[in-house]
């Protein structure tokens, strides 16, 4: 993005705060936003559904982001977000990033590549994929989400 395009990001971004143990983002629900978290703490629970329970899989922290699947693509969410400590975070909407790919029409088909590149080493690791293996579904997983993003935002 240029300077300008991150400026006016920036600009329509919400800024959010909850307190310990509230939920930020619930799993199933079917929001599009991503978030970028400023300040505190939050955990990732997933639910284990041969063990009818939720579990925590993870901590995040200041400085990192979450929910750019259900952003980008409108899928329910995977996970709930809960605060470990009071939070203040800043929301990216559908409707902000929806102006921005009118402006950088190139942005989906980069967003998608960079994705794809971060779920492909965590698959590589899990799987010990070759390096051929892991370019070509690194590939198929850019180009399947990019269509996925192009349906989500009516775009072409």
């Amino acid at each position: 993005l240029t300077k300008d395009q991150q400026s006016a990001l920036c600009k329509k971004m919400h800024l959010r705060s909850y307190k310990e143990g509230e939920d930020v983002i619930v799993r199933g629900s079917q929001d599009s936003s991503m978030v970028f978290l400023l300040e505190g703490l939050v955990q990732v629970f997933i639910w284990i559904e041969n063990k009818d329970k939720e579990i925590c899989v993870a901590s995040m922290e200041a400085g990192q982001s979450f929910g750019e699947m259900s952003l980008l693509t409108g899928e329910p969410r995977s996970a709930t977000i809960r605060a470990k400590t009071d939070v203040i975070l800043y929301e990216l909407t559908k409707e902000t990033i929806e102006d921005l790919f009118r402006v950088a029409p190139d942005l989906p088909e980069q967003i998608s590549a960079i994705i794809a590149e971060y779920k492909l080493r965590d698959i590589a690791v899990r799987e010990e994929l070759s390096q051929e293996e892991q370019q070509e579904q690194g590939k198929s997983f850019a180009k399947k989400l990019l269509s996925q993003i192009q349906l989500f935002f009516n775009i072409e």
